[in-house]
């Protein structure tokens, strides 16, 4: 951040350059499961296994600009180079020059945010209800979900 009470004049032989900063984060999450079961108090005993699987990843990056405050008349001057302006804001009570030798970029910056997911799921089981009726099953299950 910059700032004057009265005019400022920002001079460069070459560029100037207000440009952003960035901070990145990433986040990874990878979980497996598995188990066993069986009622051991009847003979039909019921058993079941099953098998999990998650995984996720997340990122994010955040952009913060350089701030020009003046409470007076801004100039911005290079001598033989460019003025950029990138994700930066320029905020003047009095009139803002930019005089460039070369090129007046200005540009937006923007923060950025993905995400994904996979799950897999998979058992199987056995229960016996009565001496005549026994039940199997079977499942099996997957997701994916992406959001940027």
């Amino acid at each position: 951040q910059l700032s004057a009470e009265g005019d400022a004049l920002l001079h460069a032989k070459e560029n100037i350059n207000l440009n952003v900063a960035q901070s990145h984060s990433e986040q990874t999450v990878d979980r497996k499961q598995s188990g066993f079961s069986i009622d051991n108090r009847d003979w039909a005993a019921p058993a079941g296994t099953f098998k999990n699987k998650n995984q996720g990843d997340g990122r994010n990056t955040q952009t913060t600009g350089t701030q020009l405050s003046v409470g007076g008349k801004t100039t911005l001057q290079t001598g033989q180079g460019d003025i950029n302006i990138v994700g930066s804001s320029v905020a003047s009570k009095g009139d803002v020059n930019l005089y460039a030798a070369r090129d007046i970029n200005i540009k937006s910056s923007q923060n950025s945010q993905s995400q994904s997911e996979q799950s897999s799921n998979k058992g199987i089981g056995s229960a016996q209800i009565s001496d005549t009726e026994q039940f199997y099953g079977y499942m099996s299950g997957k997701s994916q979900s992406t959001s940027n």
